[in-house]
């Protein structure tokens, strides 16, 4: 746990990681994550010049799952195994992590309320002119990964 802490947890060589300072993560992961949308729309034209287009678009973003169940997360309110070894009256501290429980599969919960509402209008000035509107809300889930994503390519 000490060689961990201090970046030598890099298991290859103990003598090399002491040398090089080294700490990766020592298995890959078989990672998962599910996604699921449902979009309904329809456009109504009120007059010759106005239409609307009205739409409710429902994300069921699933989280990160792991095949042999090697997530892990941190509980902020758990007791902290460390306490064990602190001096006797010590103030205790809080926080600690843990393994996902077998069959879980993953360390957040579902999000199920990801309602997006879609508006948009259009009015004609002209047969030539065209205004065009639009409002959208849509969810980015922030456990989201962009390694290697290079947005200038």
């Amino acid at each position: 746990m000490a060689d961990f802490l201090l970046g030598y947890a890099d298991n290859f060589s103990n003598v090399n990681n002491h040398y090089s300072s080294q700490a990766v993560v020592p298995t890959f992961t078989a990672g998962k994550q599910v996604y699921r949308a449902l979009y309904f729309n329809d456009t109504w034209r009120t007059t010759n010049a106005l239409s609307l287009n009205l739409g409710l678009r429902y994300e069921l973003q699933g989280p990160w799952s792991e095949r042999h169940n090697r997530l892990s997360y941190f509980d902020p309110g758990a007791t902290s195994y460390i306490n064990q070894f602190l001096p006797a009256g010590s103030s205790p501290v809080m926080g600690d992590a843990f393994l996902i429980s077998p069959g879980a599969r993953n360390n957040l919960p579902l999000a199920t309320d990801n309602m997006s509402p879609r508006l948009g209008i259009a009015y004609s000035l002209s047969s030539s002119t065209v205004v065009r509107s639009g409002y959208g809300i849509l969810w980015i889930p922030d456990y989201m990964s962009y390694g290697g994503w290079n947005p200038s390519i």
